[in-house]
């Protein structure tokens, strides 16, 4: 697992975004993202979103709680993975796991 470079707090301080990188499947395999989420008030931590990782993943805060993932190759639109998230309420899971909430901790 690996830490990305991406570490950006919401625009009120209350949340911390990080993303992280986890490969698999060797010289033929992928990259995997998360990306978890920080509640500086209560100190919780948890994941809001898991995908294969494109070429290009970056976090914008588009408001107070509502997190911007780009996760896209621009050579292959059709796989993108992009997706706006309220994070107090919302996750996403490119596998359609996140009613399994196990996996997602």
């Amino acid at each position: 697992m690996q830490e990305g470079h991406q570490n950006i707090t919401s625009p009120d301080e209350r949340y911390v975004a990080n993303v992280f990188y986890e490969l698999y499947g060797g010289a033929a395999g992928g990259v995997n993202t998360w990306v978890e989420v920080t509640d500086q008030h209560s100190n919780e931590t948890k994941v809001i979103y898991y995908a294969d990782a494109q070429s290009t993943v970056t976090l914008n805060w588009v408001d107070d709680e509502t997190l911007h993932i780009l996760n896209e190759d621009p050579q292959y639109l059709n796989r993108s993975q992009t997706t706006i998230l309220h994070v107090a309420t919302e996750i996403y899971d490119e596998f359609g796991r996140a009613c399994k909430s196990f996996l997602l901790k």
